[in-house]
């Protein structure tokens, strides 16, 4: 287990009540924790096994075209399944500038797709790498709220670990804390399955040496000439 990822949520648990985004967010004592699954969904599963021990509430954002995981394979199926009944909530991490027209119905394709591997509904969706005008986008998208709408991100401070680090502040040393106001939280699942403090270079291979393991595995499954190098 992350002794970090561990350290850092109990500072929290001390103070604030996790929630949902479907619930009502209070001005102070409310935290939303968020997870965007950019690599690795075994990683995300570590995760929400941790926040399952913890008793805390999270939800998790998966991208449903990715070239780093097959959301839709068997093995993440079950993953999703898992996460589940865990006790998180999941989102769809919605990838909008690989769609260069009907934006619209490619969101909702994606939405429909991954809704029927899932028992809850979904109500939440974060964006990959956003843009300007969605990060400042406060309406619903397309029928559905997303994590950057005001309400989340603007009227409660909104905190992000990402490229590893906290680039306004670990919100552990924030104001914000310290008077025990609301936030958002998102926490990348890559960053965490490792001590935070460790630099990325070192996250990344391993990484690189856990996805190779299992891509072998894969192909000695698959293939009946494949034989694993020593």
């Amino acid at each position: 287990m992350s002794k970090s990822y561990v350290n850092f949520i109990n500072k929290f648990k001390i103070k604030y009540k996790f929630k949902f985004f479907d619930e009502k967010i209070n001005k102070s004592g409310d935290i939303l924790l968020r997870h965007d699954v950019d690599y690795d969904t075994d990683y995300a599963l570590y995760l929400a096994k941790i926040n399952n021990k913890l008793g805390i509430k999270s939800t998790f954002f998966f991208l449903l075209r990715s070239e780093f995981y097959n959301l839709i394979s068997k093995k993440n199926i079950l993953i999703l399944n898992s996460i589940e009944k865990l006790g998180a909530k999941i989102g769809l991490h919605f990838n909008e500038p690989i769609y260069n027209k009907a934006i619209k119905n490619n969101f909702l394709k994606e939405i429909k797709i991954l809704q029927q591997y899932l028992k809850n509904k979904i109500n939440i969706i974060s964006f990959h790498r956003p843009v300007k005008n969605l990060i400042n986008f406060d309406k619903k998208y397309y029928g559905f709220n997303h994590t950057y709408m005001n309400k989340f991100s603007k009227e409660i401070i909104y905190f992000s670990d990402s490229q590893n680090k906290f680039r306004f502040g670990n919100p552990i040393n924030s104001l914000e804390y310290k008077d025990n106001m609301s936030m958002q939280i998102l926490l990348h699942p890559i960053w965490w399955r490792f001590d935070f403090n460790k630099n990325s270079n070192y996250k990344f291979k391993k990484y690189l040496n856990n996805y190779s393991i299992k891509l072998k595995k894969e192909l000695s499954e698959n293939s009946k000439i494949f034989k694993v190098q020593k």
